[in-house]
């Protein structure tokens, strides 16, 4: 059974404004649970019914590092008041907060300016977002990071040897081996590490919003843009840009990027002032984008400026020494943040564990670890095991022998373990669906994706739920 912590929240003169959020809610027992989960993540939270009491409160001089905007209130009441806050504290992170993927609400947020939005219940991915959402240094202070020492040494020592170069570099490597957690450490190990670190998921916003997320709008440069607006790269100014799945970038935005990154200046969307940003750029993919240059999805010169210095992060399956004492941290972890009573794995569950090859990679294993945490050893978590190792091992030897029984395999080693990736990401979506009965806001706080995200991928993989709404 999981168990809350019931100690309070610590007085006013313990915190700082750098963990200070606002949270903006008007129905009363949802009010009280959030501010219970940020109080719970060492947040100071501030109920507010309305976003209007917000910016009362930021036009009397109070400071919040983030303001949780609940997005329901009907359609563009809340951008006056979004207005008043950005222009009292321009240096406050908003996000909004939506039940249902409402897309002229969030078009219309983000265009406000909004840095960001979560879902509905806000579970603890959302907080998580949240967290990110703090300054630098608050962020380093709260964040917990689940790093076992001897893990991926031959990834940290390349790490530790080009880190303070501020070099450009490439992390290549399929999805969740942790490139997120090499491109963090390449920051911290940085002489920018006080700087901002800043991420960009190229893969999670379309190529006409992508331009403005990087780089910023003018105000009248569309429809609803009342407002001028930093994009990512400046914001990243003098600290670190970190572009993962670059891969996936509009070939026809990648001229501009290129132009930033050679002569390091841009201009924001509907703006002809130039403005200068000095970077240290970090990008990631699992694409092997020199395939992706020959087929003609990336440019050429952009590859070159971007593969200065490469790193090659293997998957969990060629780490099998690594997967126990990353389990055991992720449970440990997932056991704090939970506040749950854990125990320790099996012989059996631990030869399963060791057995596995985990296409999903460190992804799936977090996954796993935190499914522990909340309900301990289960026959059902073995025979998960077994059936999901079976189920992605038959389309994994479908996959290879479809390109071997070709004369001339035309698929790089890489686009077949990226077909590989591609199994096992839908075989998780689809068990997260499933386990939750298609309610996708629940499934995306099990897989710790946001909302949008996972709609987005539903739609790629064609899913649809069962019975008569297919």
């Amino acid at each position: 059974m999981l168990q809350r912590s019931t100690t309070p929240a610590p007085s006013s003169a313990a915190w700082d404004e750098t963990l200070s959020v606002a949270v903006v809610e008007s129905d009363r027992s949802a009010q009280l649970e959030l501010t219970e989960k940020l109080h719970e993540a060492g947040l100071r939270a501030h109920p507010f019914e309305k976003a209007d009491h917000v910016a009362e409160a930021v036009e009397s001089g109070q400071r919040f590092a983030v303001v949780l905007l609940d997005l329901g209130t009907p359609s563009g009441e809340h951008l006056p008041a979004l207005r008043r806050i950005f222009e009292a504290a321009p240096k406050s992170a908003v996000l909004g907060a939506c039940a249902e993927a409402v897309t002229s609400e969030i078009a219309g947020f983000m265009n406000a300016g909004g840095s960001d939005v979560v879902s509905k219940p806000v579970g603890d991915e959302g907080v998580a977002r949240v967290l990110a959402a703090l300054p630098t240094v608050a962020v380093r202070r709260k964040v917990p990071s689940v790093v076992v020492p001897g893990t991926l040494g031959d990834v940290f020592e390349q790490v530790d040897q080009i880190a303070s170069s501020g070099a450009t570099t490439l992390l290549l490597g399929e999805t969740g081996v942790g490139k997120g957690l090499v491109a963090r450490a390449l920051h911290d190990r940085s002489p920018r590490a006080d700087r901002p670190f800043v991420k960009v998921l190229c893969s999670a916003i379309p190529g006409t919003l992508l331009e403005t997320e990087l780089f910023g709008h003018a105000r009248g440069a569309f429809t609803g843009a009342d407002r001028e607006k930093a994009g990512k790269l400046e914001l990243a100014h003098r600290g670190t840009l970190f572009l993962d799945e670059i891969g996936e970038l509009d070939l026809a935005l990648q001229p501009k990027l290129l132009h930033a990154l050679e002569h390091g200046e841009f201009t924001r969307v509907g703006s002809n002032r130039a403005r200068r940003a000095d970077v240290q750029l970090i990008c990631a993919t699992n694409r092997d984008l020199k395939e992706e240059v020959d087929a003609g999805r990336f440019r050429e010169d952009l590859y070159h400026r971007i593969n200065v210095l490469r790193i090659d992060i293997p998957p969990l399956r060629d780490r099998r020494e690594e997967i126990l004492p990353l389990f055991e941290a992720f449970v440990a972890h997932w056991g704090e943040v939970l506040d749950a009573r854990t125990t320790c794995p099996t012989e059996t569950l631990r030869a399963l564990l060791h057995n596995y090859g985990f296409p999903g990679n460190t992804r799936e294993l977090e996954n796993l670890a935190c499914r522990f945490a909340i309900l301990g050893e289960t026959a059902s978590l073995h025979e998960l095991l077994l059936a999901r190792g079976a189920a992605v091992e038959n389309k994994i030897e479908t996959i290879l022998q479809s390109a071997l029984s070709q004369r001339r395999c035309e698929a790089s080693l890489l686009e077949i373990g990226r077909q590989v990736s591609d199994v096992v990401e839908r075989e998780l979506v689809e068990h997260a669906l499933a386990t939750t009965g298609w309610n996708r806001r629940r499934a995306a706080q099990l897989l710790r994706l946001s909302y949008g995200t996972l709609l987005q991928k539903i739609q790629d993989f064609g899913l649809a739920p069962p019975g008569p709404h297919a």
